[in-house]
């Protein structure tokens, strides 16, 4: 055998020692990110903060003067005392009108157990429980549990449906949740059937059922798809979804997973499944 054959040989063993050996560390890679996927935990987390968001601005705005008209009971229906002030563009029954929710520039302890700052800037189109009225929200300097959150989120309220309940078709776009190792990209697109308590004043009562997709990236650069299969429970006294079910799509070179957020119970706790395994989530 001539020395060009030997190298030849040589050559390709060293080829394909190299190739099992990436082939390894990506099996590897792979059941790294199946045990340790940050999907659930990051959807989870992406799910509570604008859930909340949007029961700072259902609250104010169904107990308060963009329904009745009178600016003066705004503060008194305040749900929680972390936010320092509330302003409009317009004192008077006037639309589009602006109102800035700030928290202030120190993060306070508020309701939902989350430490927040900055502001959020809400333009209605109109009264908000009128069919067709719009509420766009924007983030400045918004913090929570020293997370930045940046995004747009709009609230579009479509009137009754045959059950006679309240739909909010709900869309949260371009979304960055940003902390150190956290940084979670999110779009969502839901609806939220108001089931109960839009008779009382309370909406410490209130309860939504959601359903639709979200979309987005974990903070270990994953990208996934998720879908709700069981309607979510929201309900505004509790900080956590506390009932159904959705479905998670991480790609091809990982299994799917499922989220299960339980039967009712209002707790951080949900189960995560993929393949023959279930394992206990704590969300934030």
């Amino acid at each position: 055998m001539n020395t060009r054959s030997k190298f030849s040989i040589v050559t390709f063993i060293s080829l394909l020692v190299l190739v099992a050996v990436f082939a390894s560390q990506c099996r590897k890679s792979n059941r790294a990110l199946e045990v340790k996927n940050a999907a659930p935990i990051d959807n989870a987390t992406a799910v509570n903060i604008f859930n909340n968001v949007f029961k700072t601005v259902h609250a104010l705005a169904w107990e308060n003067s963009l329904l009745n008209g009178i600016q003066d009971t705004i503060q008194a229906n305040i749900i929680d005392n972390c936010i320092d002030s509330v302003l409009f563009s317009n004192s008077t029954v006037t639309f589009p009108n602006t109102v800035v929710i700030d928290f202030g520039s120190s993060a306070s302890s508020c309701a939902n157990s989350y430490y927040t700052s900055g502001m959020l800037r809400a333009v209605f189109s109109g009264q908000y429980d009128s069919s067709g009225t719009s509420v766009a929200i924007t983030f400045s300097n918004y913090e929570v549990d020293s997370m930045s959150i940046s995004g747009t989120m709009t609230i579009r309220n479509k009137g009754y449906n045959v059950d006679n309940n309240y739909i909010f078709n709900i869309a949260v776009e371009n979304a960055k949740i940003e902390h150190d190792s956290i940084n979670i990209s999110w779009n969502s697109s839901r609806i939220y059937e108001w089931i109960s308590g839009d008779i009382t004043d309370d909406i410490s009562d209130d309860k939504f059922e959601i359903s639709g997709t979200s979309n987005g990236r974990t903070s270990n650069g994953n990208e996934f798809d998720a879908e709700i299969v069981d309607n979510l429970l929201y309900s505004m006294n509790c900080n956590w979804i506390s009932q159904g079910s959705i479905d998670m799509d991480l790609g091809t070179s990982l299994s799917p997973r499922i989220v299960d957020y339980g039967s009712g119970t209002c707790d951080e706790n949900a189960t995560v499944s993929y393949k023959n395994t279930t394992y206990e989530l704590e969300m934030r």
